[in-house]
């Protein structure tokens, strides 16, 4: 009875440990359900999903101590201001904490167009689950608002509105930061140009980079570097076909050198030259598994942008044909099956 007594007294501080469960289970049920299994299919890196598959469930949890404790020193603030009893105003702190895991979702999802590996794993391990359970927490709190505190609910639906409308702009993040770069100097503009060009897959992005210790040396290591990480990322072979090279700068046949080895395109061979262009078909030949194609084929059916599916088809069609006699005889099988 005393411990009843107890709880009641002290039930507002009970609310970010419900919270925080709430976005726990929340989370290991999406991930449980596996939501985005294409994009799960389509990861190559067996590494990298044998990691989210370990640790997935923890990160969950992780994230929602990370937002119950942020909740709490703000309710410490509330309380010092006297602010504490208004009961809208402690919800909306709470639910406050966990958006950030909202806003970062929807970025991941509607707005990465850098579909490496670990992206991937990330939408499909993460970012749904993150969405749903912040979303729940959301939900959640409006409950809370309604049913504790109905003589402040117009304030409540207010707060949320405006909320609502923050969340909105932030989910804008990239664009906006795209926009602040030019507030930087030299050196913090570039890798902020750098970063935007690559979130966005944009070889173009790459084009407002400029190197001042470069100048007049017909060298701008910082935009090759750009084009660079982008083939790196996402394996774009025009990307590498805009890089100038010159003095302390990256090359194209590095660039492509690197596309080969991390896709298995055998296409990026073909810029190469003699002895190296031999090399590296030899190594994309070895690489190249019919499960890859497979993927492909699966990436294939499920992508309706017309410029990636144009991009699919064509390193579909030239990783089938660098494959050995028996390996296209192991992928029919597996086709088939």
């Amino acid at each position: 009875m005393k411990f009843l007594q107890t709880l009641k007294k002290y039930q507002i501080w009970f609310l970010p440990v419900l919270a925080a469960v709430v976005f726990g289970l929340a989370w290991w049920l999406m991930s449980y359900l596996k939501v985005d299994d294409v994009m799960v299919k389509s990861i190559e890196n067996a590494r990298v999903t044998s990691f989210f598959i370990k640790n997935n469930f923890y990160l969950g949890w992780v994230l929602a101590g990370l937002s119950m404790f942020g909740a709490y020193l703000l309710m410490a603030l509330l309380r010092i201001f006297d602010k504490l009893k208004v009961l809208w105003l402690v919800i909306l702190t709470i639910v406050a904490n966990f958006l950030p895991w909202l806003v970062l979702a929807v970025q991941l999802i509607y707005f990465e167009q850098s579909y490496a590996d670990l992206i991937k794993a990330l939408i499909a391990y993460s970012a749904w689950p993150a969405m749903v359970a912040s979303i729940t927490v959301l939900g959640l709190g409006l409950v809370c608002v309604v049913l504790g505190d109905k003589e402040n609910i117009n304030k409540a639906i207010a707060w949320w509105l405006v909320l609502c409308v923050l969340l909105a702009v932030s989910l804008r993040v990239t664009f906006l930061l795209d926009r602040s770069c030019a507030w930087f100097d030299d050196q913090s503009r570039n890798q902020c140009y750098q970063w935007s060009a690559v979130q966005a897959s944009r070889l173009e992005g790459c084009e407002r980079i400029a190197d001042s210790v470069f100048t007049g040396m017909n060298s701008n290591p910082a935009r090759d570097r750009c084009y660079l990480q982008i083939a790196k990322t996402v394996g774009k072979l025009e990307a590498c076909d805009q890089i100038k090279g010159g003095l302390m700068s990256y090359s194209r046949e590095e660039c492509l050198q690197a596309v080969a080895k991390i896709f298995s395109d055998p296409r990026a061979c073909l810029g190469l030259k003699e002895l190296a262009q031999i090399r590296c078909q030899m190594s994309v030949l070895l690489s190249i598994k019919p499960e890859m194609i497979i993927e492909l084929d699966r990436e294939l059916s499920t992508t309706s942008n017309a410029a990636r599916r144009v991009e699919l088809k064509a390193k579909r069609a030239a990783m089938y044909e660098a494959m050995s006699d028996e390996r296209k005889l192991e992928f029919d099988k597996l086709k088939n099956n």
